[in-house]
C-alpha cells in the first residue's frame, strides 16, 4: 500500500533538489560569466576608456539574460544530478521499498520546478530586460558600437532613424498595409552631419524597396525656400523589408510585463507583433516546460536495467535536452513565419516535454 511522505521527508527531498539546483545555477553562472568577461576582454583590447572594472560590470549585465537562455539545461543537470546521489546512497530505494511511489518522491521537485518557472517569468525576465538594456547602452557608449539603424514603434506608429556619416533622417509611419507592404501618413524630418534641419519630407504613402524607400503623393519643405510638391520621391535605406520586420523580433529589453503593452501598440499601427505575441506566450508555457524537464529527466535518471545503466540514462537524458532545444528553436522560427500557429509554436514543446515525461514515468512505474 502506497502511503503519503512525512512532511520532514517531503522537505529533505525538495532541499537536497533545491541544493542541487542551487550548485548547478552557480555554475553554470560562473562558466557563462567567464566566457562573456573573455569576449569582452577581447573587444575592449583597443578602448582606452574601457578598464577592468567596467568590463566585469558589463558582463555582470550580461549574465541574467544568458543565464535564461540556460536555465532549462541547469534544471534538467540539477534533476539528474539529484537523482543520481539518492540512488548512490540508496535512499532513493529506501523511500520507494517504503511503499512511496515515484509521484510522492517527485512531489517536492514538481512544486519548486513550478515556481522556479513563475519566478523565470515574473521576476527574472523583468531583471533580465533591465540589466540587458544597461549593457546596450554600456557597449554603445564605450565600446562604441553605434547603431546607425533604430527601428522602435510607439502609439504614434513607426518610428526609424538611419544615420550615415554626411546626413541622417528620422522617419515615422502612422499606419502600415502588412498585406501590401505600403506605409501611409509619412513624415521624414533630414539632418546634416551636426544634426542640423535640412528638409521635412511629407508622403500619403511609402514602400521599401530593396534599400530604397519610395515616397509617393511628396510635399518637400526646406528652410527659407517655399514648399514643393512631387509625384514620387526615392530615400535611400539600410535595410530591406524583411530585415524591417525582423528588428521587430529583438525584444529583449522588453519584459514579460510589458509586452502585452507593446503588442497592442503594434496591432493599432498595423506592424507585425507575431514576434512577441510568440514570446509572451512562449513565458506563459514556461512553468510548464520546467515541470516537463524535471519529469522527462526523471525517467532517464533511474536506475533501470531497460535504460541500459545510469550513465547510459543520464546521457540520454542530456541528449534529450538538446533535442528539447532544437525543436524549440525551430517551432519558434515556423511560429513568426506563421508555418505553425502560434499557440502550437509556444506551448507545443512545453506539453510535450510534459507529456513525454509523464508517459514514461508510467512505464517505469507501472510498466
Amino acid at each position: 500500500m502506497k502511503t503519503a511522505l512525512s512532511p520532514t521527508l517531503t522537505l529533505y527531498i525538495g532541499g537536497r533538489f533545491f541544493g542541487w539546483l542551487l550548485g548547478v545555477s552557480l555554475l553554470l553562472g560562473c562558466i557563462t560569466l567567464l566566457g562573456d568577461s573573455i569576449e569582452l576582454l577581447r573587444r575592449s583590447a583597443d578602448k582606452p576608456d574601457m578598464t577592468f572594472g567596467l568590463v566585469m560590470l558589463m558582463a555582470i549585465l550580461k549574465l541574467p539574460a544568458t543565464a535564461q537562455e540556460v536555465m532549462p539545461f541547469g534544471l534538467l543537470a540539477a534533476t539528474l544530478g539529484c537523482l543520481t546521489q539518492l540512488s548512490r546512497t540508496s535512499e532513493l530505494i529506501i523511500v520507494r521499498a517504503s511503499g512511496a511511489s515515484i509521484w510522492q518522491v517527485l512531489l517536492p521537485a514538481l512544486i519548486l520546478g513550478l515556481v522556479l518557472g513563475i519566478l523565470r517569468v515574473s521576476a527574472f525576465d523583468p531583471l533580465a530586460a533591465a540589466t540587458t538594456e544597461r549593457y546596450e547602452a554600456m557597449q554603445k557608449r564605450y565600446m562604441h558600437s553605434f547603431d546607425p539603424m533604430l527601428v522602435t514603434a510607439s502609439t504614434s506608429g513607426l518610428w526609424l532613424r538611419q544615420a550615415t556619416d554626411k546626413e541622417s533622417y528620422v522617419l515615422n509611419a502612422r499606419g502600415m498595409d502588412q498585406n501590401h507592404t505600403r506605409f501611409d501618413n509619412i513624415v521624414l524630418l533630414s539632418f546634416d552631419s551636426s544634426d542640423h534641419f535640412l528638409r521635412r519630407i511629407d508622403a500619403a504613402d511609402a514602400t521599401l524597396h530593396g534599400q530604397e524607400w519610395l515616397l509617393e503623393d511628396v510635399q518637400i519643405i526646406e528652410p527659407n525656400k517655399p514648399p514643393r510638391h512631387l509625384p514620387k520621391v526615392t530615400v535611400p535605406a539600410k535595410l530591406t523589408y524583411d530585415q524591417l520586420m525582423e528588428s521587430f523580433a529583438a525584444a529583449s529589453t522588453l519584459s514579460f510585463w510589458e509586452l502585452p503593452g507593446f503588442i497592442d501598440i503594434l496591432e493599432a499601427s498595423g506592424l507585425p507583433s507575431r514576434a512577441h505575441r510568440l514570446k509572451y506566450q512562449r513565458l506563459l508555457a514556461m512553468p510548464l516546460l520546467f515541470v516537463g524537464i524535471i519529469l522527462l529527466a526523471t525517467s532517464f535518471g533511474l536506475r533501470l536495467p531497460r535504460f541500459g545503466g545510469l550513465p547510459l540514462a543520464i546521457g540520454a537524458g542530456a541528449m534529450s535536452g538538446f533535442l528539447l532545444y532544437f525543436l524549440s528553436s525551430l517551432a519558434a522560427a515556423l511560429g513568426i513565419n506563421s508555418s505553425m500557429p502560434l499557440a502550437l509554436a509556444a506551448w507545443g514543446p512545453a506539453a510535450v516535454t510534459a507529456i513525454l515525461g509523464i508517459t514514461l514515468l508510467l512505464y517505469v512505474e507501472d510498466g
